[in-house]
């Protein structure tokens, strides 16, 4: 993962396109989530997130607060649930985070 970071840099000002950015999640599923999972020990480690919630957006949306839309600590339980399970690897997320 590192070197296609690092050749994606050296270009200087060259934007990756949505294709590409896409296309290198679905190669790198395993790295980007060890990634996130050092960010969020990382932050933690400087006390600067609990740990207890954490959800992230990276997308541009129209605002749209419908229940569907609304997300609340129970909510975002039953989601980490569901990826979990589809995951398999047995570690949950709360594991991973309370170290």
């Amino acid at each position: 993962m590192l070197p296609k970071c690092v050749s994606v840099l050296a270009f200087g000002n060259l934007r990756p396109n949505y294709l590409s950015i896409a296309d290198f999640r679905k190669v790198n599923p395993a790295a980007l989530k060890k990634v996130f999972t050092s960010c969020v020990l990382f932050l933690q480690d400087l006390d600067l997130i609990g740990g207890k919630v954490i959800a992230v957006d990276g997308t541009k949306n129209r605002a749209s607060n419908s229940k569907k839309n609304n997300y609340n600590p129970k909510k975002i339980e039953r989601h980490l649930a569901n990826i979990e399970t589809k995951n398999g690897n047995g570690k949950s997320s709360k594991q991973i985070l309370k170290r």
